[in-house]
């Protein structure tokens, strides 16, 4: 939504759920006042579906429009009579175009985990202690973030805690002996469920939510019969790079073995981009862990990380030697035909370098969609994406930019060639340039990453991400449903995969969706905060997008007169028709 301020009113954050906008205090006041009657409509009719309450609705609505009308801007994705492929889309099959049906359920199994699913509930049910890791520990297991990390706070002595010193504690001016005996006991009940969680603690690659959000990851991009590519959101730093290292870990393992077994198979089954094992702690780390998974020892047999090395080299050179033609073929454009334009002198090797391989990505891609490639048009293509300044004037000259190579060096200061992974992380530190390249992979059908793990606040704005995208993983969900309507926004978008899959779609079978998959870990607290959460998105949704039937678990089924009434009656400030754009 789009705040318009007019007659002086400025928008800022409203306590409202419906809308975040503000004025003056009388104004602000009235606008509370509609918003929570209007949302009290909206649930009665969600719950009691009939022809009173939809005309309560209707009133609802309308005052409610009419209160904020006056100062309040939004552009809807799909308007009608504009014949959008998500117009035609709610005309026939309704307006719930997303599929949250669904959920990644991880299974706790094995002794360490069950264990450690009770001691962090025993602790977090124990009574104060002055000690808030201990605390958020009961959050660490579910979320799958550093559980070491909070295990070892919990056991750090913090002043005024129970894990002070007697000293400090227990002989404390004015403590009473029997107080005394209670904390001693409750330090030691403390300290028994702590040392039930080492176990779980010292095997992060084991945990429940990890190994689910990895295999449904694993369905969509390398199991499915028409692979596509995934964009998964979450919160914490450690716990995304422990699935970007094991997601590559085992697609590494898995190709490897294909090469093992089938060197002469089409290169795109089995080369890896690298000519050796990373060397990252954190990557071998994963690696160890993957080679342990049951499915990956299948596999792999009798190989292991040395073997596994020797084969990494011996698929790189043949790689290389089936690739040798067509990089003499894009170097020798680069060198002889571009570099004159351009002033990129042939001395120059590693830009050399650098702009063939991003152009033979583009030409890759090209082949994939088209069946075929050329290189001047991946240099067209390349421009577009990373050069925006650089226009072309009407007799066909460069314009203001005078060294037009150090607009390409700069372009490419952070691209990594063929050496992109699998599964890329795209976190705070990363830089423009760096963000653009995988911006622009990720939309690629043919190009790695098949998988972006985007930190929350990161990726949530500002990215493109739907060319070749229409699955959002929630590995750690956000509680707020307007931020996760940003995270899906990367992928809802106008020219997305879903929008070409809708206008391909034939037959009778049921339409393909966005899918949105949240991960849960049963019995946690992320089981409560996806309920929450949910709770919040359907009031959104039903006030924003007259979705108010779309997940509604209603007594009775609303009949089309009424699922009409409610749809058209629902608010919409979007621009009047010829209003103009702002």
């Amino acid at each position: 939504m789009e705040l318009a301020g007019r007659e002086g009113l400025k928008p800022h954050r409203h306590r409202t759920d419906t809308l975040r906008a503000g004025a003056a205090d009388k104004k602000a006041k009235s606008c509370g006042k509609e918003s929570e009657q209007f949302l009290a409509a909206a649930k009665a009719v969600q719950l009691l579906p009939g022809p009173a309450t939809a005309d309560a609705f209707r009133i609802a609505a309308e005052e409610f429009q009419k209160q904020l009308s006056p100062w309040v801007l939004r552009r809807r994705k799909a308007v009608a009579g504009n014949d959008s492929v998500l117009e035609r889309f709610i005309r026939d099959h309704g307006p719930d175009y997303r599929d949250r049906s669904q959920r990644i359920t991880a299974e706790v199994a094995g002794k360490e985990w069950s264990v450690a699913m009770m001691a962090v509930e025993a602790l977090s049910l124990m009574p104060a202690t002055g000690l808030a890791p201990q605390k958020r520990l009961r959050l660490a297991l579910a979320r799958g973030f550093s559980l070491a990390s909070a295990f070892n706070a919990a056991e750090k002595p913090e002043k005024g805690d129970w894990r002070d010193s007697d000293e400090q504690t227990l002989s404390a001016p004015g403590r009473d002996p029997v107080i005394n005996q209670q904390e001693k006991r409750r330090r030691e009940r403390a300290g028994f469920w702590l040392d039930r969680l080492k176990p779980a603690a010292a095997n992060p690659y084991a945990h429940p939510a990890l190994l689910a959000a990895v295999r449904a990851i694993e369905e969509i991009t390398t199991h499915a019969e028409a692979p596509e590519k995934v964009l998964v959101f979450g919160i914490f730093t450690q716990a995304m790079r422990r699935l970007t290292d094991l997601l590559n870990a085992r697609e590494m393992i898995r190709r490897l073995m294909v090469f093992s077994c089938n060197p002469d198979a089409p290169f795109k089954t089995w080369h890896w981009p690298g000519e050796t094992i990373p060397v990252d702690a954190h990557f071998r780390e994963a690696l160890a862990a993957a080679l342990q998974m049951a499915d990956m020892r299948n596999l792999v047999g009798n190989h292991d990380i040395a073997t596994l090395s020797g084969l990494m080299q011996r698929q790189y050179d043949k790689y290389r030697s089936q690739r040798a033609r067509a990089l003499d073929e894009v170097r020798s454009y680069v060198t002889e035909t571009l570099g004159p334009q351009i002033g990129l002198a042939a001395q120059d090797e590693k830009l050399v370098l650098q702009l063939t391989q991003a152009l033979i990505e583009i030409m890759d891609d090209q082949q994939s969609r088209q069946g075929r490639s050329d290189p001047a048009e991946a240099w067209e293509e390349f421009q577009k994406e990373n050069l925006p300044r650089y226009e072309e004037d009407e007799d066909g000259t460069a314009d203001s930019v005078k060294d037009l190579s150090s607009e390409i060096r700069l372009a490419l200061s952070d691209f990594d060639g063929r050496s992109g992974f699998f599964a890329r992380r795209l976190a705070g530190g990363m830089g423009p340039a760096a963000k653009q390249h995988l911006q622009t992979a990720f939309n690629r059908r043919a190009s790695w990453p098949m998988v972006l793990v985007a930190q929350s606040s990161v990726g949530r704005e500002g990215l493109n991400l739907h060319k070749s995208c229409r699955t959002v993983v929630l590995f750690q969900p956000e509680w707020n449903p307007g931020v996760v309507e940003q995270q899906i926004g990367r992928v809802d978008r106008i020219g997305s995969l879903w929008e070409e899959m809708v206008s391909q779609h034939r037959g009778n079978t049921e339409p393909p969706k966005i899918r949105i998959l949240p991960v849960e870990l049963p019995g946690s607290y992320d089981e409560h905060n996806w309920e929450v959460l949910n709770e919040r998105w359907d009031s959104y949704r039903a006030q924003m997008n007259g979705e108010v039937f779309a997940s509604a678990k209603s007594r009775s089924q609303p009949s089309s007169e009424v699922v009409a009434v409610v749809r058209n009656a629902t608010p919409d400030f979007s621009p009047l028709p010829g209003a103009p754009e702002t």
